[in-house]
């Protein structure tokens, strides 16, 4: 059962740092599109990235 537990655990972490980076690209995006002075490696970002069905972490 301990073993479970940890796998859960490990599964409900990665659960959370995807989350965490999907919201930091987004507002990565955001950032560069409102301050004309970021770098943008001469790349244009024209889709938006996917909404995800579930808020941000507490």
């Amino acid at each position: 059962m301990q073993r479970e537990k940890r796998k859960q655990l490990i599964a409900d972490y990665n659960e959370d740092d995807v989350q965490a980076t999907r919201y930091l690209h987004e507002w990565l995006i955001e950032q560069r599109e409102t301050h004309d002075e970021l770098p943008t490696n001469g790349c244009v970002i024209s889709v938006p990235a996917p909404e995800l069905p579930y808020g941000p972490t507490e």
